[in-house]
């Protein structure tokens, strides 16, 4: 489809906004793949953010956010890390690690140290990101739940392993 852009009337301010309209249709000529539901990033990042806002809201009254809680339990679980090997846990580049960091860092639920390899930093879970983390499990697993009440676990086993699949083939 096509846009072609219209002037609105002038407000009272006089200043014309500019809008976008579409002229054409579906028939324009362009190929069916191009057809949004099958579009691969399209649909996983509808469901990413479907899924983010369901655990975000479960954990707002522990004041974290998905990713926030994520990058806890995942220092938890493994224990004292090197930013390349968060960045490796969680999937995020060593350049993102920081700025997700550094919000835990402000509230003293992580500290970083210098490793022996002055290059390298060692990341971990605080006290009180521990204590944190134990009080926010219940609603993590609330909006587990929320999102599993749509799979039983033979589903979700098989919908996880093709995840996983697709991910270490990219």
């Amino acid at each position: 489809m096509h846009m072609q852009p219209i002037r609105k009337q002038h407000s009272s301010a006089g200043r014309g906004k500019s809008t976008l309209r579409p002229i054409g249709n579906a028939a324009s000529g362009l190929p069916a793949a191009l057809e949004p539901r099958h579009c691969v990033f399209r649909s996983v990042s509808r469901l990413a953010r479907a899924v983010s806002s369901t655990y975000d809201a479960a954990l707002k009254p522990c004041g974290l956010s998905a990713g926030q809680f994520t990058t806890l339990m995942t220092l938890s679980r493994s224990g004292p890390s090197t930013v390349g090997e968060l960045a490796r846990l969680i999937t995020a580049s060593s350049t993102t690690i920081p700025r997700i960091l550094q919000p835990l860092q402000d509230r003293q639920l992580v500290c970083a140290v210098e490793a022996e390899d002055r290059r390298k930093r060692i990341v971990a879970v605080t006290p009180a990101g521990e204590r944190l983390l134990r009080k926010a499990l219940p609603h993590w697993e609330r909006g587990q739940r929320e999102v599993l009440d749509h799979f039983d676990a033979e589903r979700w086993a098989r919908l996880r392993s093709e995840i996983a699949a697709l991910r270490r083939s990219l």
